[in-house]
């Protein structure tokens, strides 16, 4: 038995897993842009090498083995991928769009190249340290690895560039980009020094995945999706317990086959019931975790907004007080405080409401109502920010049927679609606001000339923490819950909430229908 191919092997397995598990994770979670398909094809690639080289530097037949290396020429295009993703996560990728496709082409005719001259590429493998067969290169394998590395080393002097002129928050993104990217070629690199008979054991490449692409993935999802870190934690977390669980369940499938054949006699479901018994621990550990992460964030919600209560009872408490002998002048300014500290009050009860649905305190307590009266509330707090940004406000108010609602809890919904027109909105600009009775229900339609939300980012809209890109520049203070809540909201109402734009620049319509108390 040759230990050292048989840890080879196994370490190479659970790399292959953890790039099964990273393709997943970015296929479920990315947003439905370029970046994502470019990602998903740098996983892919990477998963190609690797399952190539351990199926290929383990087998016997030398001709087989070469053959199976050849599919090592997907080596071509692992660098592209990387900076054409990059790019594209930067937003940079129509910029350097005449590059990128210069590189694909590059990479395509030396792809066709090898696969027309593939001796060219590699000749028959030979053994070599204590792999059965190993890479032999052909006489033009030196140019894959030229055009590798040429392109690793433009990719790092384009993200130098980059780097001096990006913002604080590209600036610390970029960071695990060139750390994934060091660390992860620096150390898959490794695999290329035997192939020119330089005896350094390849073994170390599998080093390659952990160091490249966990930076990586974090790079790429922790921003891309929502801008906190859970995301990429449990991703790195749930790698971790997976290459664990992975590298127990090779071991003892192995001693298993390992005892059958020495010892015929031994009970063969003494290892299977192990198997499973690891197999129900490891599935209990996780959810497990998942429970806690689960459990901690609703605790911090929880804990945050009970904070908030008292000191807003206060304000409220103060306010009022302060309003029975404010001089005239002054009373506007009051005003705007009592409804700014009431609607503080109303986002932390729906917090609570959110971290703990089963206190009975915040349950929804319905009464009938008519819509047209709680816009024209809204429109009012909103009036005096649209007047200061010379935005044109128009009503179409023509609903006359009534609503079984929780009164503040729909004004919220009105206020978070009307505030972000608003703020989304640019000088000069048009918002309007309509209401008409169709059938059974009401419709209520908040439209703007405002930023505009892309096809990538519309699905993700009413996604807790989620912000676009666009928006976090436009408004730095946005939580990414307000349209969360919002959907909520109307959703135990019986109604529904929708989202339409054209694309960005071209201002964004969201669509409420609640249902219409009969006659």
């Amino acid at each position: 038995m040759n230990i050292h191919l048989l840890i080879h092997d196994i370490v190479y397995s659970i790399d292959i897993l953890l790039m099964i598990f990273f393709s997943l994770f970015a296929l479920v979670k990315a947003k439905n842009n370029i970046a994502k398909v470019i990602l998903l094809l740098l996983y892919a690639g990477v998963t190609i090498f690797i399952t190539s080289h351990a199926i290929g530097v383990s087998v016997e037949d030398s001709e087989l083995s070469r053959r199976i290396l050849m599919f090592n020429l997907v080596d071509i295009f692992l660098p592209v991928f990387g900076i054409h993703c990059i790019l594209a996560l930067l937003g940079k990728h129509i910029e350097y769009r005449k590059t990128i496709t210069l590189l694909y082409v590059i990479g395509v005719g030396l792809l066709a190249f090898f696969i027309i001259n593939p001796r060219l590429f590699l000749v028959e493998s030979v053994p070599k340290l204590y792999f059965p067969n190993y890479y032999e290169p052909g006489p033009y394998y030196w140019v894959m690895l030229l055009f590798f590395f040429g392109v690793v080393l433009y990719m790092f002097y384009q993200m130098r560039k980059l780097y001096l002129a990006a913002s604080i928050i590209e600036k610390n993104r970029m960071k695990y980009f060139f750390i994934a990217l060091i660390l992860g070629y620096t150390i898959g690199s490794i695999d290329f020094l035997l192939i020119y008979n330089i005896p350094i054991d390849p073994v170390w490449g599998f080093l390659f995945v952990p160091f490249y692409c966990i930076p990586f993935t974090y790079a790429a999802l922790n921003f891309e999706l929502m801008n906190i870190n859970i995301v990429a934690k449990r991703a790195f977390i749930y790698a971790i317990v997976s290459g664990v669980i992975g590298i127990a369940l090779i071991f003892l499938n192995y001693i298993n086959s390992l005892i059958i054949q020495s010892s015929p006699l031994f009970p063969n479901w003494l290892t299977s019931l192990v198997l499973a018994m690891i197999g129900a621990v490891a599935v209990l550990i996780v959810w497990r975790r998942i429970r806690e992460t689960d459990v901690l964030k609703y605790e911090f919600i929880s804990v945050i907004t009970h904070k908030f209560r008292t000191p807003l009872t206060w304000v409220k408490w103060s306010v009022d007080n302060l309003a029975k002998g404010v001089p005239a002048n002054l009373k506007p300014d009051v005003e705007h405080i009592q409804r700014a500290n009431e609607r503080l009050i109303d986002l932390t009860n729906l917090l609570v409401n959110l971290a703990d649905p089963s206190d009975k305190s915040y349950e929804y307590r319905l009464a009938p109502t008519e819509v047209n009266k709680l816009i024209k509330i809204v429109c009012e707090n909103c009036n005096s920010r649209a007047k200061a940004k010379n935005i044109h406000f128009e009503t179409m108010l023509q609903s006359k049927g009534l609503v079984s609602v929780d009164t503040n809890k729909i004004q919220f919904v009105f206020q978070t679609l009307i505030d972000n027109a608003v703020t989304y909105t640019p000088s000069g600009g048009r918002i309007s606001i309509e209401t008409i009775d169709d059938n059974r229900f009401v419709t209520i339609r908040v439209s703007d000339t405002g930023i505009g939300i892309s096809k990538e980012d519309l699905g993700y809209i009413f996604t807790k923490f989620y912000r676009t890109e666009k928006a976090m520049k436009s408004d730095t203070e946005g939580m990414g819950i307000g349209l969360f809540l919002s959907k909520k909201i109307v959703g135990k109402h019986g109604g529904k909430i929708r989202v339409e734009s054209g694309g960005e620049g071209r201002g964004t319509s969201f669509v409420v229908s609640l249902p219409l108390l009969r006659n």
